[in-house]
Formats: structure tokens, sequence, C-alpha cells
């Protein structure tokens, strides 16, 4: 889809919240604490829920755009209004996993254990994609041409959505792959991780290249590399040592994660995944964590899945500057960045040149690619200005 340019809007782009989803907490007595969307407001530090639903078990993901918040849970998806926390929007459909908005469809994927029979639950389909603004249907990609496992981590790059593939609640049955769907053509193809790759938990996105932390089979990790240009697949592993449910993120150059049972927050270089230093002066096992790309600070949740949740702020730098109380099990980070000024035209003659580019939900773009809507792009004076982009139309 080609897209034209529109009028620049120079001026400063604004952490304007960070948006929490918790879990909540519940017990085989029944509902203990409930599923909570809350926001962060950076400038007063006032942290407020904002939509309790007590109906879902669980959650797993929040993504953030200028048409709303996203919420997915086991039951559904949900949009709410990133201004008033109106809920705009609903689709129920069992096993919903992580979120990825693409040309103005919302992609699900899927992948749910059932409890009571102890075994896990197996869907026609493992991604389906809604329209983003109204949540209605608008397809499935079904397990004779697409994925035939559950799903986890979900993003948009291009024209292209990537999606990790690990069958992760079919125990001793992992698999290690990153599935590759084209909307426009229907075409899919996957990238296998090798025998040391199983079970994607987090896929992450930089510039073209996919970034996967496996969790194996419980018992060890490792990390993948995808580069979506020339299809080459690099698989390091790290410890015999599970990643569990610990938290992941791109942060500055590098790639953050944790291993299950430690306190430190483990680092890899982008190239090649060789270790780095660790990150982050603490002493804590976090269950989220998401980068401010505006400050570099980084955000990152504490729990003990069942009576407390809280969120710690750092510097670029990993020194803590703040925290604050969630709700239980915060698991889903998510920046909401906006421009403080209203569109209009920048001063001709300005030498400044572009040296980074993120879309409306704070995701960084790679060289080359444009995405539908705004575009906010880092200049090397240290400025920001947003673009506008829309679809060619004939």
């Amino acid at each position: 889809m080609a897209l034209v340019m529109g009028t620049c809007a120079w001026g400063q782009a604004t952490l304007h919240g960070v948006w929490v989803l918790n879990e909540g907490h519940a017990s085989a007595a029944g509902l203990v604490e409930p599923v909570t969307l809350g926001r962060f407001d950076p400038t007063s530090m006032a942290y407020e829920v904002i939509a309790e639903m007590p109906e879902a078990a669980f959650a797993t993901d929040v993504v953030v755009s200028e048409l709303g918040v996203f919420v997915s849970t086991e039951q559904g998806v949900m949009r709410f209004d990133r201004d008033s926390g109106e809920l705009l929007a609903t689709f129920e459909m069992a096993g919903a996993r992580q979120l990825a908005l693409h040309e103005g469809e919302l992609f699900v994927t899927r992948g749910e254990f059932d409890a009571v029979n102890w075994e896990p639950v197996v869907f026609d389909a493992y991604l389906v994609w809604l329209d983003a603004e109204t949540l209605t249907w608008q397809g499935a990609l079904g397990t004779a041409e697409g994925p035939q496992y559950a799903c986890e981590g979900v993003v948009s790059v291009g024209e292209d959505v990537f999606v990790a593939v690990g069958n992760a609640f079919d125990f001793g049955n992992e698999v290690g792959l990153i599935g590759r769907f084209t909307p426009s053509t229907g075409n899919y193809v996957e990238y296998d991780l090798g025998p040391e790759g199983k079970n994607p938990v987090h896929l992450l996105e930089r510039e073209g290249v996919l970034y996967a932390v496996n969790n194996g089979d419980w018992s060890a990790t490792s990390l993948s590399r995808l580069d979506a240009v020339g299809g080459e697949v690099l698989t390091n592993v790290v410890d015999a040592s599970a990643s569990g449910c610990m938290a992941a993120a791109l942060v500055g150059e590098k790639l953050a994660f944790q291993v299950s049972g430690e306190s430190e927050v483990r680092t890899a270089q982008l190239a090649d995944l060789s270790p780095e230093l660790p990150l982050l002066a603490t002493s804590i096992g976090f269950y989220a964590m998401e980068e401010d790309p505006l400050s570099g600070q980084i955000y990152a949740s504490e729990t003990d899945w069942f009576s407390y949740g809280q969120m710690h702020i750092f510097a670029a730098d990993g020194a803590e500057i703040a925290s604050f109380e969630t709700g239980i099990s915060p698991v889903a980070i998510a920046m909401d960045i906006r421009m403080t000024n209203q569109v209009g035209n920048h001063a001709a003659g300005s030498s400044a040149q572009v040296v980074r580019r993120w879309d409306a939900t704070g995701r960084a773009l790679m060289d080359g690619v444009d995405a539908a809507g705004v575009i906010i792009e880092g200049m090397e004076d240290g400025s920001t200005r947003k673009r506008l982009a829309w679809p060619e139309r004939d």
C-alpha cells in the first residue's frame, strides 16, 4: 500500500500516560481481585484505575494508539477511549493472547489451557484479525494455511504480521517457529528457530529485525534473532534455567530479559545476541517491562501474583527514580505518546536530519517503512516532529 505524506507538525512528543493492565487474582474458590486497567500520569505521578473487568479470570496484553486503548483477556478484546476511559467496543473470543495493530486492523493471537481437563484448548485458527475501530470480525488464518499451534507474541513490520508460534499450552510438545503473514497476498511462511529455540514467549521488533525470548521446555532459556529482510535466523542458548513468565523488552540498543529465579536483568547485544552487562540497580524479579522511547526511562512491574502489584521507574542509566502501586499482577505496559501541538507547517530551511522514527504506539519503525496515521520523527538536534500518512487513493 503506497503512502502519501501529509503536513508536518513540529513540536515536542511527550509521554502522555502509561497504561497498565493488571491480571488480578483468581483462585479455585473464585475471583479474589478483578482484572483492571490503570493509567499513570507521569506529570502528576498519579495512578488511577480506569476500568474493572470482573468477568475475566486473567488478562494478557494492552496496546495504545490514536484509536484508543486495546485490551485482551481470555474472554476477548476491548477498546477503550484513551482520554475518558469509556468502553467503546468489545469482541468475545476465547483464548485471546497478544495484540498488534496493522493497517486499520487488530491482529490477535490465540492460545488457552483447559485447567479442568488439564489439556490445551484446540482452536481452528490461532491468528485472527478484527476491524480496529469496531472490533468486528475481519478474518482468520486457519490451521490448514497458517499456524498449527498456539501463538503468543505478534508484531507488525511493514506489510507483514509476525507471530511467535510456541505451542506453549501443550507441555512437552513445544515448538519454536516465527510465522510471517502478508495480509495483502494471504501468503504465510514460517522460520524455524532450531532445536534450542522452542516456545518463544516474547516477540519484539526493532528496525525490521525480530527478537524472541524462548522458554524451551520450561528448563532452559534461549534468544533468537530473525532478519525480516534476509530471513536469517540466529539462536543462542542463555542458561539452563527457564525465563518463565519474567519480563523482556528492547531497552536502548540491547535486549533486556530476566531468567526465572534471578533478580538481575540480563542483556544481550542486538547484532549477535552476545551477553552484555546486567541492567538496572535492582534485586527484584519483574513481570513486565517497557521503555519510554522518548526519555529512555524504563517501567518494570513487580508482583507476587496474589496480593500486590507495584511499578518501578528507572532512569536510562538504571537508577530507580520512582515507584507506584498498581493492581495485582501488572502483566502488560503500554506507552501513550502524543504531540503537544496542533498540526502545522514547519519553517523552511531546517537542516536537521531524522535519526529515529516511531508510529503512534511508540514502536520504532525501520528505514523505508511508514505506518498509516501518525509518524513521530526524532531529529538529530533533539527536536521531534509529527507527520501524517494515509493510503494513496485512486
